[in-house]
């Protein structure tokens, strides 16, 4: 599943705020992708790293190619998805 906000970014319970999405909209997405099984959430608009999980679901909020708002060097993820198997790592954009 792709969105552009991240659900939450440190807690499903955390307040709502501009980096994360209203808490009963929150609640509602975490449910259906129980329902439907979701494994992985994608999102951005942190311009910075956030990797949580939720149960069983890798929720990820990366990098940009742009600006990024922590320290981490300007860059993307690679996702590889098998049948058994979610995998991510980032590749990072040479000067």
């Amino acid at each position: 599943m792709i969105g552009h906000y991240p659900l939450f970014t440190v807690s499903p319970n955390e307040e709502e705020g501009y980096f994360n999405l209203p808490i009963p909209k929150r609640q509602q997405l975490l449910q259906l992708f129980k329902e439907y099984n979701v494994k992985a959430y994608l999102s951005g608009h942190t311009h910075k790293t956030v990797i949580n999980k939720y149960e069983y679901i890798q929720l990820v909020s990366g990098e940009t190619t742009s600006k990024n708002f922590d320290q981490n060097p300007l860059g993307f993820r690679v996702w590889k998805v098998t049948s058994d198997r979610i995998e991510q790592h980032f590749v990072a954009l040479e000067d």
